[in-house]
């Protein structure tokens, strides 16, 4: 794996001009090593699993995602992926094939509390909930990206073209992102051999409000500037017109 360090737009823009499209991204706060090797795990492996809701919650999605796209919605491993991106814990890595959304994850960081919210059921009866909060905010720091070779990962861990979900009238997330997911992998880190470089000091080169202040150089494999209204559709784009 090439490591490759970036201290303006120009490096960056001629670092990601040798990457055709056969490459695929991740953009992490932090770096982590592991026998030598850079270490990216699945949530499952970061965090755990909870048996009894999974096959509640595969079967759920299953039912829905069958009501839209079809046959892929009874797929496990396209469920699973699909819950991952929406943070469910499995056994895939994200990964998107846009620079500018790995970029964008490169310099912003994941942060969540709990809120109370009064609610009603079936019936009406008023019911307490403690929902997750979560937000994403601009992280100070190097920011690293890392660059799949799309065959190899294909070859030794596994793709899955979230991408390729089509709903017409709506703009998923998944489509948004340009999302992929690495795996199926279970107690291990994705394979050394996927990895085709690292490169380091992508936070420095964007701003506070989501938008790269060198927009050129993260946008050279994309059509728009990295923001969070491009990464994260509103609920209505979502959900497509009613």
């Amino acid at each position: 794996m090439k490591q490759i360090p970036v201290n303006s737009s120009q490096e960056l823009r001629q670092v990601l001009a040798a990457f055709d499209g056969n490459a695929l991204f991740r953009g992490q706060n932090a770096h982590y090593v592991k026998d030598g090797h850079a270490s990216v795990v699945t949530s499952f492996d970061r965090m755990g699993c909870i048996p009894s809701e999974m096959p509640k919650w595969l079967r759920y999605a299953g039912n829905v995602l069958d009501v839209y796209i079809g046959k892929a919605g009874k797929s496990r491993d396209f469920t699973q992926a699909l819950l991952q991106h929406y943070g469910w814990r499995s056994f895939y890595v994200d990964c998107s094939a846009t620079a500018a959304v790995a970029a964008w994850f490169a310099s912003h960081k994941y942060a969540e509390n709990n809120a109370i919210e009064l609610c009603e059921d079936y019936e009406e009866r008023p019911v307490m909930l403690i929902k997750r909060m979560a937000q994403y905010g601009y992280e100070e720091g190097e920011g690293h990206l890392y660059v799949f070779d799309k065959a190899v990962a294909q070859q030794h861990a596994g793709l899955i073209d979230l991408a390729a979900l089509r709903i017409d009238g709506a703009r998923p997330r998944t489509a948004a992102q340009d999302a992929w997911l690495l795996g199926p992998l279970s107690n291990q880190i994705v394979p050394p051999e996927c990895f085709a470089a690292h490169i380091r000091g992508v936070s420095r080169l964007c701003g506070r409000r989501g938008h790269c202040r060198h927009r050129p150089a993260v946008s050279v494999l994309e059509r728009r500037p990295p923001s969070s209204r491009a990464a994260w559709p509103a609920v209505e784009e979502s959900q497509g017109a009613a």
